[in-house]
């Protein structure tokens, strides 16, 4: 998982002067320390990859899904791509598929040799025929 965080975070952080990123939190640990390091990772490699240093004040937060109407919708959105990815099952995604601008497959280094598979929604629509099969 940490290395799925910081590379969502790596190129979004600069973006903003103060990002409040909230989690849901599973169990009773909040997991905040690694979260932090994995953003940590993600906006030092984006120093490194652009020689520019990310100035923003990060804020961490944890909570329940149940508690959250916002969390509930990012995990049923983030599930319907795991349903796509893991089951090859698409009509979850297809539920939602107006609502994805865009699918970045981090681990298809097979077919995407510098790096993941951009899916959007215009010029390349994802779909689970395109996707290496998952190791």
């Amino acid at each position: 998982m940490r290395i799925l965080v910081s590379r969502l975070f790596e190129n979004v952080l600069h973006r903003a002067e103060r990002n409040i990123i909230t989690f849901s939190r599973r169990g009773k640990k909040t997991r905040q320390h690694a979260l932090r390091t994995a953003i940590e990772q993600g906006a030092d490699r984006f120093r490194r990859r652009y020689g520019s240093e990310v100035q923003t004040e990060i804020q961490i937060v944890t909570g329940q899904p149940s508690d959250d109407p916002l969390l509930q919708v990012v995990d049923y959105a983030n599930w319907a791509v795991y349903r796509a990815f893991e089951r090859d099952e698409m009509r979850y995604f297809e539920a939602l598929r107006n609502k994805f601008s865009l699918v970045q497959d981090v681990f298809d280094r097979e077919k995407y040799k510098g790096g993941a598979n951009f899916y959007n929604r215009n010029r390349n629509p994802f779909d689970i025929n395109k996707i290496s099969p998952l190791g």
